[in-house]
Order: C-alpha cells, then sequence, then structure tokens
C-alpha cells in the first residue's frame, strides 16, 4: 500500500515554513489557552460563589476558550504537512514548557527539583523529536 504524501513530504524535508508557523500558533495559543483558564479560575475563587452561567461568561474563560478554537485551525493546517507522530509530541511538550515557565514567572507557582530535572528531559525529547 502506497504510503501518504505527507510522509513523503516530511521525509524530503520539505515540510513548508508556513506549516511551522501553523505549529507555533497553535502551540502558543493552546499554552496560552491553558494559561488564561487558570486566570480565569483564580479570578472566579476571588468572587466567591459565581452562577454556572457567570463562570462561562467571566472574560478571561471567554478569551481562554477562543484561544483553544484557534489552536485547533492553527494545529490542524500543521497536520496537512507534519506527520502526527512529530507535530503532537511538539505540540504538548513545548506547550507544556510555556505553561511551566508562564506559571512560574507570572502565577508565581514554585518549581521542584523533579520539575526542573523533568524540563531537562523535556527539552531534550524536544529536540529529538524535532530532529527526526
Amino acid at each position: 500500500m502506497p504510503r501518504p504524501s505527507v510522509v513523503r513530504a516530511w521525509e524530503a524535508d520539505a515540510v513548508k515554513t508556513p506549516a511551522v508557523i501553523a505549529l507555533v500558533i497553535g502551540l502558543t495559543l493552546n499554552a496560552g489557552a491553558n494559561i488564561l483558564m487558570k486566570v480565569s479560575a483564580l479570578r472566579l475563587e476571588a468572587r466567591g460563589q459565581v452562577s454556572a452561567i457567570g463562570q462561562f461568561l467571566e472574560p478571561w474563560f471567554v478569551v481562554g476558550a477562543a484561544s483553544f478554537v484557534l489552536a485547533l485551525v492553527a494545529y490542524r493546517k500543521a497536520l496537512q504537512s507534519f506527520p502526527l507522530s512529530v507535530a503532537y509530541p511538539l505540540m504538548t511538550s513545548c506547550g507544556y514548557l510555556i505553561v511551566l515557565a508562564a506559571s512560574f514567572f507570572f502565577l508565581k507557582e514554585t518549581l521542584s527539583p523533579k520539575q526542573l530535572a523533568g524540563i531537562a528531559c523535556l527539552v531534550l525529547g524536544v529536540w529529538l523529536t524535532a530532529s527526526h
């Protein structure tokens, strides 16, 4: 059975710059959406009891949900050129690193030595995956 043209394109190093840009936009929007969901949750916690509808109308929640949708659109665009076996590990691990950094610097969450070791492993894993 012939292999899909997407795989042949990847093997020929023919992944186009727009696909790389789409993947970066997708993973950044996805990470940003997660951060916005956390900010929304913190704001709701500070306000106390909020109705179910009020929770969905919280501005940071709305922007975060829109970011998730836009991330999916960008990611799907990237998948037109990237094999899933490369795009998904990059999407999840790079997104995790962005969320981790934002959590540390902006939300003042702490990082344990085990987490720092995990970050080192992720960076190595991203490099190995991207060097496919």
